[in-house]
């Protein structure tokens, strides 16, 4: 689906976020111990658990091989910074802003268009923050799927 939405030509630039977290990070729930799918308090934030993940510079951080790349596309990557986590693609962590926003902003963007996975997580973050920034926003849901259901 994601395929046929980037050849449409009603989209001018595609962007992708891409999670791409050390060993280590603080989403993991074995970094803490704890149990998967559990959350904890760190600095006074809510920080959900999850297993390991898109580790930077495995198999397992690749976007998927069926995702057919352009070179005018700009990825992305989040989720970087091993004690701080980033479900939006307008920030690192939950203060820091990354260069999306501004990126739009040079393009005269008026419509940001969100879809992928996970849409309880980091799709619905990114369209609550480009909506938050003044985007008129839209999540392709048929393009977007959840964690849980």
């Amino acid at each position: 689906m994601i395929n046929a939405l980037k050849k449409l030509t009603i989209f001018s630039h595609v962007i992708l976020t891409h999670d791409w977290h050390p060993q280590g990070h603080v989403s993991f729930a074995s970094t803490h111990g704890k149990k998967l799918f559990t959350s904890i308090d760190i600095n006074g934030k809510k920080q959900e658990l999850w297993p390991e993940h898109c580790v930077a510079h495995t198999k397992g951080a690749e976007l998927s091989p069926l995702l057919e790349r352009s070179n005018n596309e700009i990825c992305i990557k989040k989720g970087e910074q091993k004690g701080l986590d980033s479900y939006s693609g307008f920030y690192i962590g939950h203060d820091q802003k990354v260069e999306l926003k501004e990126i739009l902003s040079h393009w005269e963007t008026k419509e940001v268009y969100v879809c992928g996975l996970a849409f309880d997580f980091c799709v619905g973050q990114t369209a609550i923050d480009a909506a938050a920034f003044g985007f008129k926003t839209f999540i392709i849901t048929d393009a977007t799927k959840s964690v849980s259901k």
